[in-house]
């Protein structure tokens, strides 16, 4: 008995075998024949190649802005010699001198090569530094949205955006706000050297009001964050009243620049930050540039004696007046390391507050 079941067992494993041979050569030949078909199918419609860089694509409408007219007519506007617009009207749309714009074209264009001309895939000019430093001037100045500048400049709303970021970041990297030159020019002794006292006690720097974020120098007095007396706390009273020259700069640099004064839901946290920084640095380029104007139009204080304004003492105090090398120019390495550590000195900050505390405090009678 135990022989017929072998018998049998082998006999069904071995028709087995034969059944999956068959099944394994049917699935060959219906690739084979698959393949066949297939190649001939691909044969008679051939697929069309798609190019490699994007470009046209079937079904989608092109428009040809003409950036080169577009470049041509803001050249002859503004930056040739015969010109359509005055320079009254260069200064109002740019919001600053040609001068200070050409200035910056070229320096924007050594930072990032990103607004120098260069062609596009098919051989084309790519937008010039002009059109691209001119858009986002406009956005700046009037907050127009980005849509708007693409029927006068040809620039396609993304492109406009985009544009405006690298013009922000490349001004705050070619800037550097952070390292204001400020300070190393009171070490250098370039700032105008003052002589006065406060509380009966001589001081030689000019001094700074600011907040809690600024580093305890000898020219900088932070606010008081806890008064602990009477003369302290009207100390801190009047100090903050000196805020409105701050809300009044800063209400110039919205009449300025249009974008900052405007809802700006549209922006995240670091593109606002970004603008603001920018608005900032060109505000201040603008106001160097114009300095010495200022000088010679009407007093912007309280005192009706313009002898006596604040426009007066300033040109009283511009200019250094310390004895300098005369083979360098500069002063001398001992004179500046002295004037270093003096106006980094936290005792010195330290005691100009404490004598400002009491010179405002005796001013009450």
């Amino acid at each position: 008995m135990n022989s017929n079941w072998f018998s049998q067992s082998n006999e069904r494993l071995r028709e087995d075998e034969k059944d999956d041979e068959e099944y394994d050569a049917q699935r060959r030949r219906n690739a084979a024949q698959i393949m066949v078909e297939a190649s001939s199918w691909f044969a008679t419609n051939p697929l069309q190649q798609q190019p490699q860089w994007g470009g046209f694509i079937p079904g989608r409408a092109t428009c040809h802005r003409s950036r080169e007219v577009a470049n041509e007519k803001l050249l002859n506007d503004y930056f040739v010699a015969d010109l359509v617009y005055l320079v009254e009207t260069f200064k109002r749309r740019y919001r600053m001198r040609r001068k200070v714009f050409l200035r910056m074209l070229e320096h924007v264009q050594t930072v990032d090569p990103y607004f120098r001309q260069s062609q596009d895939c098919v051989g084309h000019p790519s937008f010039s530094p002009h059109q691209k430093l001119t858009c986002a001037l406009r956005m700046l100045a009037t907050a127009c949205s980005a849509d708007s500048l693409d029927e006068s400049f040809r620039m396609l709303e993304s492109t406009v955006i985009e544009n405006l970021g690298r013009f922000c970041r490349t001004i705050n990297d070619l800037t550097v706000l952070g390292r204001s030159p400020l300070f190393d020019v009171v070490t250098a002794g370039q700032s105008p050297q003052l002589n006065y006292h406060v509380n009966e006690i001589p001081y030689e720097f000019g001094y700074y009001l600011a907040d809690g974020i600024y580093p305890k120098w000898a020219i900088i007095v932070q606010y008081i964050r806890q008064p602990e007396n009477e003369q302290e706390e009207y100390f801190s009273t009047k100090q903050e009243a000196y805020r409105k020259d701050v809300e009044r700069a800063f209400g110039i640099l919205q009449a300025r620049f249009a974008i900052i004064r405007q809802p700006a839901r549209g922006w995240d946290k670091d593109s606002l930050s970004t603008i603001m920084l920018a608005c900032i640095i060109l505000h201040n380029m603008i106001v160097e540039d114009e300095r010495d104007d200022y000088y010679h139009g009407e007093s912007d204080d309280d005192e009706p004696n313009p002898n006596r304004s604040r426009r007066a003492w300033a040109r009283i105090y511009d200019g250094p007046n310390l004895p300098v090398n005369p083979r360098i120019g500069q002063i001398t390495m001992a004179e500046y390391m002295s004037r270093y550590c003096r106006v980094r000195s936290h005792i010195g900050n330290n005691n100009l507050q404490k004598d400002l505390v009491k010179h405002v405090w005796s001013t009450t009678g």
